[in-house]
C-alpha cells in the first residue's frame, strides 16, 4: 500500500500531522484511528457514575428548596453540573477518538493522542521502547483491542486512611484489527531487533 492511500484514509487535519512528522526516509507501514463505537462503549461506566452524581445533585436541590429557599441552590448545581459532565463521557470519547492518531513507520511508532477539549499530544516509541508492548483483547468488540507501550500507576494516599490506585496506558488503544498491528509491529521493529542483541 503507497504512502498516500494510507493517509487518505485520515481527516484532512491529521493527515496533515502525519506528514509533518515524518523525518527524510521515514516509510509509513500503517496508519489509524481509535474504534470510536470502542471508546464510547467505554464511556459508558462514567456516565453511569454522572446519572448518580446528576441524581443526588437534583435530590439536593428539590431538598433545599423546600428547607433552605433558592439561595442554597448553589451547591445542588455544582454536584449535579459535575455529574451531568461525567455523564456525557461518551460525547468526551468519541472526541477524543476523532482527534487521536496513530502510525506506525518503519523507524518508530507514532502516537497522537487526541484531548476531549480539543488538540493532540504527540509521542513516538522506537524498537527499544516497543519490546514489552502487550495486546488487550477487547470483550466488546471482536478483532479489536489495545496494544499497551507503557504503563504508569498513580498511587494517592488519602488524609483519612487507605490509598487507591489509578492505571494510566498509552499506545494503540482501542485499534480494529489488533492482532495484524500486533504482528506490524514486531515484524517491523522488535523482532529485528531482539536479533541485533542476541
Amino acid at each position: 500500500v503507497k504512502q498516500s492511500e494510507l493517509l487518505g484514509e485520515l481527516p484532512p487535519k491529521l493527515e496533515e500531522k502525519v506528514r509533518e512528522e515524518l523525518s527524510k526516509g521515514e516509510r509509513l507501514i500503517w496508519v489509524g484511528q481509535p474504534m470510536v463505537k470502542l471508546y464510547m462503549l467505554r464511556g459508558i461506566a462514567g456516565s453511569c457514575i454522572g446519572s448518580i452524581f446528576a441524581g443526588v445533585g437534583l435530590f439536593m436541590g428539590l431538598v433545599m428548596i423546600w428547607n433552605m429557599g433558592v439561595l442554597a441552590l448553589l451547591p445542588a448545581f455544582i454536584f449535579g453540573g459535575i455529574g451531568l459532565a461525567i455523564m456525557l463521557a461518551p460525547l468526551w470519547k468519541k472526541i477524543e477518538a476523532d482527534n487521536t492518531v496513530y502510525a506506525l513507520t518503519n523507524r518508530r511508532a507514532i502516537v497522537w493522542r487526541g484531548r476531549w477539549w480539543g488538540g493532540c499530544t504527540l509521542k513516538s516509541y522506537t524498537s527499544m521502547d516497543l519490546r514489552d508492548m502487550r495486546r488487550q483483547d477487547s470483550w466488546f468488540v471482536k478483532e479489536a483491542g489495545d496494544l499497551v507501550f507503557e504503563q504508569f500507576t498513580v498511587v494517592t494516599v488519602h488524609s483519612k486512611g487507605g490509598m487507591s490506585r489509578q492505571v494510566y496506558q498509552y499506545g494503540f488503544m482501542g485499534i480494529e484489527h489488533v492482532r495484524d498491528v500486533e504482528k506490524l509491529i514486531r515484524e517491523e521493529l522488535v523482532d529485528p531487533l531482539l536479533d541485533r542483541l542476541r
